[in-house]
């Protein structure tokens, strides 16, 4: 799975984007992408490509995205992409680059991850979407709500996604990669769990969310790592309350 990490100069049109590859051979491969931005959302489906150079792959049928170009190590790869030329498409995304969310371990880990991913049926909550909220709305510390939600803390940063409970809870789940600043005890991310729920959210007080916080769960030491609320660095007994801050500048969002 390779995914977009957001940089300071970028804005919302590019505030999600993943990608998912399956390697028939060195001559074909399959791919489902899913994104959104200020544009539209596109839903995860499932693409073609065939090698034309070395390491380029012309995607079939898709009216936007006409290239997947990687590198030597199929670490990174850009998006060769057509601009929208209407109302209402899925772009401009051009020459984005996206990392891989690099597995490590036994190979079996990494092949029962990517299907614990398949079994959870992430949703827009629409009700949080381009909501940001926080302890403090002037300091540092905030997640931001759009397709799922970017937490970035003084202590960790990471994006997740949403499913709902019921009309005022939501389970979070993490979504590889962990981003920069990384803890340094958490060693072994890439064993986290995609389908057990690190935290949970209750919209049931206007301008306000109740946030509790599990930690990551290890499915190799069927252990919880990083317990402590990312928020106020401690384990909490109990949920905090998160305030809804006026959206201003989020990391480069650029949402006014």
């Amino acid at each position: 799975m390779y995914s977009r990490i957001l940089e300071d100069e970028d804005d919302e049109e590019y505030t999600m984007q993943e990608l998912k590859v399956h390697w028939n051979d060195s001559l074909h491969i399959k791919f489902k992408i899913a994104m959104e931005n200020t544009m539209c959302i596109m839903n995860e489906q499932e693409l073609e490509a065939s090698l034309i150079t070395k390491n380029t792959y012309q995607v079939k049928n898709h009216s936007i995205i006409k290239q997947l170009k990687f590198d030597d190590n199929k670490d990174e790869v850009k998006l060769i992409c057509k601009y929208g030329k209407y109302e209402g498409e899925c772009g401009p995304m051009d020459n984005i680059i996206m990392r891989k969310a690099s597995f490590t371990g036994k190979s079996e880990l990494k092949k029962e991850e990517l299907e614990e991913e398949e079994k959870i049926t992430y949703e827009t909550i629409y009700e949080l979407k381009k909501m940001k909220f926080s302890t403090d709305c002037k300091g540092e510390d905030y997640v931001f709500f759009l397709v799922g939600g970017q937490f970035k803390t003084k202590y960790i940063f990471f994006n997740s996604r949403l499913t709902r409970i019921n009309d005022t809870e939501y389970y979070i789940y993490f979504s590889p990669p962990l981003l920069d600043p990384i803890p340094s005890d958490l060693k072994d991310a890439a064993s986290f769990s995609l389908n057990k729920p690190i935290g949970k959210i209750i919209n049931n007080m206007e301008g306000e969310l109740q946030f509790e916080w599990y930690g990551f769960y290890n499915r190799r030491t069927k252990e919880r790592e990083f317990k402590q609320n990312p928020f106020t660095n401690k384990i909490e007994n109990s949920s905090i309350v998160l305030k809804w801050c006026d959206i201003g500048s989020v990391d480069g969002m650029g949402f006014n």
